[in-house]
């Protein structure tokens, strides 16, 4: 898209450009959402939308903030604090603080970049002003427009890729290096208001920083230029200003002082810094009408006014990563072949990472966009998702780490390139570097600059090589470099020397060293344009600083009345080209008017021209002071005055004189050259006339070509998209084509051919058909039918061959050829080619498949049919003719309907009918006929075939079983079964009278147990009691045997107790309730968890139980249970390690657990309960179930060997299973399901 004249924004408030694609509107909205009312920031949204699609985005977008949200329309002015939005099917560019629509673009392979398009408009126009943000979307738009947007000093945002719904866009941005934040949609806008707070604080349209600002930023260029060797003093202050400013942004930093010192203490943002003040842009091609100028003129004439044997040097100053240096060799290899061996390309710069990229010449797909295909391919290799330089071109490149400002020059060059760096200089630096290329080049070197650089500092070194464009040849005069100076450090001004002790013996240098600095007069060194260069002795008195900007330029410095003179002096050593001296100029000093002389001097044997002025003091000695005093009565100080004014007022007049004479001839010079111009002016208004009536002439000639180019154009779309659209039929078609002329030649192939084939183009076009390959086409018959389709205008139709190929073994191929009819031109033939290999394996693997069918259905004895594709019967096996006595032919489509018995048929029609329209199974018990002419019993079986995406098919296979015998038994059974029911009717009466005999005995039994587990225990009470007695009152006459046999009584009856409560409690579950309720089983454990409290702080023991979930339980039994389990995890624990139990819940579908204990249909609570404890051997995970099996000693554990079943007969009591696994050492693992 061409934009009209780009006009930098007076705006002085930021533009946020805001890209997405895919998964953008998600991200605006949690953007927008965050902005505040007043941000004093314009938004404009740019997002990729289908050409068709009517945005519905500023409806959408105005509903989640209170910021006006409007839709862009052409040249609609940008406001603070509004939200603007791309319309569909356009393009966006920026220019002089609005906002431009275009038509997008409609051609054929011309990538819609809109994001990259509008931000660098708006880098352009906004300059540092811009900021750019890129959000979700796939592919690598803006991020050339981020790249644009950092290069004039504007700021970066990218979505951070886990709130991203595809992070393609900004993946790419950061990859690329120009990203300033990575943040959440939702975080930048706060970070913009706290970046563009800090950056309206510069103090930009004041003429010149505070000077303490001023005095930091000199420390912090010091620090760069001791950190990196460069010098940035001569820089523009605008851009430094800037930039630091951005960086202190960037590190959220508020003060110059508090970055100074950030600075000293991070080298990496040392690097940081010098990389931004560096702002290395560059692009393939970039400002391709310059490089077609170049490719197409300037390069051929080069090599056209050189020898063939003498070499090529161009220099690219300033090559930042070296897309410049490659687009100059990329020209130079399309204009030589492969003769460009003699081009001699060097690249500098001074950023040390870009010439380590250069040298590689590796780029990311969103670098080398500006390049064709065609070039892609022919001087690029991908290599891991990028695209490398073919070394052939890397090795006419050197790149080098070179700065052009102090470094030698490359020497002997015939064009040097050096775009957009002059821009950030000042002129003292521009005027060095033109000295410098003047000196690098050759006569009639090309110079090239950027579009905002020019030669107007040096018009003597360069002229222009055309009326348009930055190209200038070299001027021919003596070349000069001129080395400069590096500035003394601003970190230490004052550098301390060591002391020396030994004393000079050449009192003859020490004698002229004093009388330098002591006798000899003040003087200054200046250049041609009359900037002091060097200060010697006190100049004071004659030269001072004006107010305002620091200036070295001798008129500016010079006090009030000595300007005139030293103009006239200077003018006078000029001409006169010899030293000149003025003495007796009055000027007044320190209040005192005192007389002076100036001396003026160009120095000899200078590159440049130099002049050495001196300023004398008048000293009037005592001796003249008397003689005054004498004569005072014959001459006063009046007549002295007069006569000084006299002397003045006579050299006035003489510099007058020739200041008028040489004005009066540059007069001359200038009015003969007038009067040649309006002779010029003259001729040229009369060709301007003639060209002016040509131009009428070719206008309307022009219309008509227009007319008619149009209509051209028009035809030649419609050629364009009828042959697109037949090739890309050609290349998608499976056949494959070949295009033979009329001696067998191979005119074209398409895609199919070669991948077939496995061969390539270079080995197929141009050559015979029957010399293909290792002469796989060399086949007689098909040569004899193809010379006969040429002569007779036959056609081949269907003709299958089976012919070995060298490189993909045999193939059976059906060809069909005829020709192809062309008016006027010449004969040619279409042969295309169908392997048919595959197919032909297909049906012999069928015909196989076939006759095993046959034989498997001959082999068993049911009779086995099936149908086609209508539902109609085709295929019976060998016993259903033996059965029926009917051949194939009687029976197939509806002759097996004769066999049905006629009670049957009714039933059977329905049934068959209703599974041939509804796909269900086929199932019937029905009477079929045999030879004999009896009917029998049978169960026809039939199942549709389904294909592999699981559609019905109208294929049926199925079966006739014989069940005559079953059914002659089933009558048997039938009637044995309700003799038989008669007889279990009996006996569930009886069983229910002993049910109801059980649970009087069962409430017996539980009666029985409390009375048997108080009275048990009530014994053991007492001889508790008793012990206890004993070893408290007789304890010291106990012998320490009688001690241990008490203590033994007391353990024992302990274990006795716990033994009868288990008992007790193993007895009652078989009798206690059966009540569930929907329990949390986290308050189980939480409960547990307190009842285990002293154990588990004893043992430092963890229990992870989380998010359990509810099941239904009996709440009392599964309490005991859980405490079980958790308490024999503590009780068994390691003693090496803290216990870790771990407990889990989750619910399963019951089919996935194909246990025969538990119903499929339903779904069941899944508990796991896993422990680091001392585990079990694997032998006994059914066994510790049983009631008092006990796995370890009763010395080193407790127990009595009820838990584990009291566990197993609670789960029983949920309908539920238990199953436990382990290993000595490895902990052990409860699984429990019970139904959810």
């Amino acid at each position: 898209m061409k934009a009209k004249k780009k006009i930098k924004s007076a705006n002085l408030f930021p533009v946020v450009g805001i890209g997405a694609s895919a998964g953008g509107l998600a991200a605006f909205k949690k953007l927008l959402k965050a902005i505040p009312p007043q941000s004093g920031m314009a938004y404009v949204l740019v997002q990729h939308l289908a050409p068709n699609h009517e945005s519905q985005l500023p409806g959408l977008l105005q509903k989640v903030t209170v910021v006006p949200v409007l839709e862009i329309t052409d040249d609609i002015k940008v406001e603070p604090d509004h939200i603007y939005i791309l319309p569909s099917n356009k393009m966006l560019v920026a220019n002089d603080g609005v906002l431009q629509l275009s038509p997008r673009a409609t051609q054929k392979n011309q990538l819609n970049l809109p994001i990259d398009l509008f931000f660098e408009s708006l880098a352009e126009i906004h300059q540092n002003h811009a900021i750019g943000v890129v959000l979700s979307g796939t592919g690598s738009d803006g991020t050339n427009g981020l790249r644009a947007i950092k290069a004039h000093g504007g700021l970066t945002f990218a979505q951070d890729m886990a709130s991203a719904t595809n992070d393609g866009m900004p993946k790419s941005a950061v990859k690329a290096g120009v990203v300033d934040f990575i943040l959440a949609p939702e975080d930048i806008p706060q970070k913009l208001l706290d970046i563009t707070r800090m950056l309206r604080s510069e103090p930009g349209n004041l003429p010149a920083p505070p000077r303490a600002e001023k005095a930091i930023v000199d420390k912090i260029l010091a620090q760069l230029r001791m950190h990196k060797g460069t010098d940035f003093t001569y820089y523009k202050h605008t851009t430094i200003r800037r930039r630091i400013l951005r960086r202190m942004a960037i590190n959220d930093l508020k003060e110059p002082a508090g970055y100074l010192a950030y600075l000293q203490d991070n080298p990496s943002e040392q690097d940081a810094l010098f990389q931004d003040l560096l702002i290395p842009v560059t692009a393939f091609f970039r400002d391709p009408p310059v490089f077609d100028t170049l490719c197409e003129t300037v390069f051929p004439l080069m090599l056209e006014n050189k020898a063939p044997d003498e070499p090529i040097r161009i220099w690219v100053a300033g090559c930042s990563t070296g897309q410049e240096a490659y687009s100059m060799a990329m020209c130079f290899c399309e204009l030589l072949g492969e003769g460009f061996g003699r081009i001699q390309l060097f690249a500098s710069d001074l950023s040390e990472p870009a010439i380590v990229k250069a040298r590689a010449g590796i780029y990311a797909k969103s670098e080398i966009e500006g390049i064709s295909g065609e070039r892609l391919r022919a001087f690029f290799s991908v290599k891991n998702g990028n695209y490398q330089i073919n070394k052939a071109v890397r090795d006419m490149c050197v790149f080098a780490t070179h700065n052009f400002l102090k470094d030698p020059p490359f020497g002997k060059m015939d064009f040097i390139s050096c775009r957009n760096v002059l821009i950030y200089m000042e002129p003292y630096l521009q005027k060095k570097v033109f000295t410098t290329f003047h000196y690098a080049l050759n006569p009639k070197g090309y110079l090239l600059l950027g579009k905002s650089e020019d030669i107007g500092q040096v018009p003597d070194l360069f002229t222009p090589a055309m009326r348009k464009g930055k190209l200038f040849i070299r001027k021919d005069g003596p070349g000069r470099f001129s080395h400069l100076v590096g500035q003394q450090s601003d970190l230490h001004p004052n550098p301390v020397h060591p002391k020396q002790d030994s004393r000079s013996v050449d009192f003859q240098k020490t004698a002229d060293d004093l009388i330098l600095s002591q006798y000899t007069p003040a003087g200054v060194v200046v250049n041609e344009a009359m900037d002091i260069v060097y200060f010697r002795g006190t100049t004071a008195p004659y030269l001072e600083q004006a107010t305002g900007k620091p200036t070295h330029n001798l008129l500016r410095l010079a006090r009030p009345g000595l300007a005139f003179e030293l103009r006239s002096v200077l003018h006078k050593v000029r001409k006169e080209q010899a030293p000149v001296k003025k003495e007796n100029i009055p000027l007044l000093i320190n209040g005192h008017t005192q007389t002076i002389t100036i001396e003026a001097v160009e120095l000899p044997d200078t590159a440049e021209p130099y002049y050495l002025i001196l300023f004398y003091e008048t000293k009037t000695s005592p001796v003249a002071d008397q003689t005054k005093t004498k004569s005072r009565n014959k001459r006063d100080d009046k007549d002295l005055r007069i006569a000084q004014l006299e002397r003045e007022l006579i050299q006035a007049r003489e510099d007058m004189h020739a200041i008028t004479r040489d004005q009066e001839a540059v007069n001359e010079a200038l009015q003969s050259a007038n009067e040649e111009l309006l002779s010029s002016s003259e001729e040229l208004q009369s060709l301007n006339e003639e060209l002016e009536t040509g131009k009428e002439e070719l206008q309307s000639t022009n219309e008509e070509l227009t007319v008619i180019n149009q209509e051209i154009r028009g035809l030649n779309e419609q050629v364009t998209a009828a042959r697109d659209y037949a090739e890309n039929i050609v290349d998608t078609i499976q056949e494959s084509l070949l295009v033979l002329d009329e001696h067998l030649h191979v005119k074209t192939a398409n895609r199919a051919y070669y991948t077939l084939f496995q061969t390539t183009e270079a080995d197929t076009e141009g050559k015979p058909l029957y010399e293909l390959g290792r002469r796989d086409w060399n086949i007689p018959v098909l040569n004899e039918l193809l010379e006969k389709v040429l002569s007779e205008k036959e056609t081949i139709d269907n003709l299958e061959l089976t012919q070995t190929f060298y490189n993909i073994g045999e193939q059976i191929i059906r060809l069909n050829a005829r020709q192809i009819r062309q008016e006027n031109s010449e004969k040619l033939l279409l042969l295309a080619i169908e392997n048919i290999t595959e197919q032909k394996r297909a049906e012999e693997a069928r015909l196989q498949i076939q006759k095993r069918y046959q034989f498997i259905t001959n082999t068993i004895p049911q009779k086995v049919w099936a149908t086609d594709e209508e539902g109609n019967l085709d295929f019976f096996n060998d016993v259903w003719m033996n059965y029926t006595g009917l051949t194939v032919d009687e029976l197939k489509e509806w002759g097996w309907k004769k066999i049905i018995h006629p009670n049957d048929w009714a039933e059977y029609r329905n049934q068959w009918q209703h599974s041939l329209d509804t796909g269900t199974q086929f199932e019937l018990e029905h009477r079929l006929l045999n030879k004999e002419g009896e009917y029998r019993w049978h169960l026809s079986r039939g199942l549709a075939y389904k294909g592999t995406n699981g559609k019905r098919s109208m294929l049926w296979v199925g079966t006739h079983t014989e069940i005559q015998v079953q059914k002659e038994q089933k009558e048997a059974l039938e009637q044995a079964v309700a003799g038989r029911t008669l007889d279990l009717k009996e006996a569930n009466q009886a069983l229910a009278e002993k049910n109801q005999a059980l649970l009087a005995a069962n409430k017996e039994l539980e009666a029985f147990s409390y009375v048997a587990s108080h009275d048990l225990q009530e014994p053991l009470r007492k001889i508790q009691a008793l012990a206890n007695r004993i070893l408290e009152k007789e304890h010291g006459q106990l012998t320490d045997n009688g001690k241990d046999y008490f203590e033994r009584i007391q353990k024992s009856a302990a274990r006795m107790q716990q033994l009868i409560k288990d008992l007790l409690a193993f007895s009652r579950l078989s009798t206690s309730g059966r009540t569930f309720e929907h329990t949390n089983l986290n308050e189980l454990i939480d409960d547990i968890r307190t009842d285990f409290q002293d154990t588990i702080e004893e043992q430092h023991a963890i229990i992870d139980a989380s998010e359990l979930g509810f099941a239904r339980v009996n709440r009392f039994q599964f309490r005991q249970l859980l405490s079980n389990l958790i308490g024999n995890s503590l009780k068994f624990s390691n003693p090496a390690v803290s216990p870790h139990i771990q407990i889990r819940s989750r619910i399963v579908d019951g089919h996935t657990l194909a246990n025969e204990k538990l119903p499929a249909e339903q779904n069941y609570c899944h508990i796991t309960i896993i422990d680091n404890g001392i585990g079990f051997d694997e032998e006994y995970s059914e066994k510790i179930f049983d009631l008092f099996q006990r796995l370890h000693p009763g010395k080193d554990y407790a127990g009595t060997g009820i838990g584990l079943p009291i566990v197993k007969k609670i789960i029983d009591n949920h309908n539920g299973i238990i199953s436990a696994t382990s290993g000595p050492n490895k902990g052990a693992q409860f699984d429990m399901f019970i139904p959810a």
